[in-house]
């Protein structure tokens, strides 16, 4: 691999990843975007990016391998440029660098104790920070029914739905995501 810079680039002269298997909360990553798209800079609009996306140069193309969501989102909240980190690499470096962008994301998870502090000074603008309203009563401790005794572990359901495919699984996971529920990805 071989980095070529960070550069600025028309979304127009982009190839999303051929079969890249992340479905993306689009709707979240719009909000995202839309919240600083007022960021102009000469030549066209990156507004809303505060990350660079990952792109390969390669026999003339530009192909995103981390951040098609972002640059979507972007496309279509108007923008019309995104920064990139540009890179130089080999067809299998490509595929592992799209797959390890989304697996790894997958398996992090966060520090609440940490998040509820971080969550707090941000003094109730919770607008586009990518949680929901439960979740961020959950985490500072709020509740909205007269339970207060009730712990986060008895006021927990959980199943697991054994998929036929990855795909499959991707797609119940962004189903029941925009239904609500919280989920995560487990293999065996």
């Amino acid at each position: 691999m071989k980095r070529l810079g960070n550069k600025r680039l028309a979304l127009k002269d982009l190839e999303f990843f051929p079969g890249n298997a992340r479905i993306h909360d689009t709707a979240g990553l719009k909000e995202s975007v839309a919240e600083h798209e007022d960021a102009d800079v000469p030549g066209g609009k990156t507004g809303g990016q505060y990350k660079s996306i990952c792109v390969r140069s390669h026999d003339g193309k530009l192909t995103i391998l981390a951040g098609n969501g972002t640059a979507e989102a972007m496309a279509a909240t108007g923008q019309t440029h995104v920064y990139a980190d540009v890179i130089e690499c080999t067809d299998l470096e490509a595929e592992k660098i799209n797959i390890k962008d989304n697996a790894y994301s997958d398996k992090a998870r966060n520090d609440e104790e940490l998040l509820a502090a971080q969550i707090r000074k941000l003094d109730g603008d919770y607008y586009a920070i990518g949680l929901e309203e439960k979740d961020i009563s959950r985490l500072l401790g709020e509740q909205d029914g007269g339970d207060a005794d009730i712990t986060q572990e008895e006021d927990r359901w959980a199943i697991i739905v054994e998929c036929p495919s990855g795909e499959s699984q991707a797609r119940l996971l962004a189903q029941l995501d925009e239904e609500g529920f919280t989920c995560r990805a487990i293999m065996s």
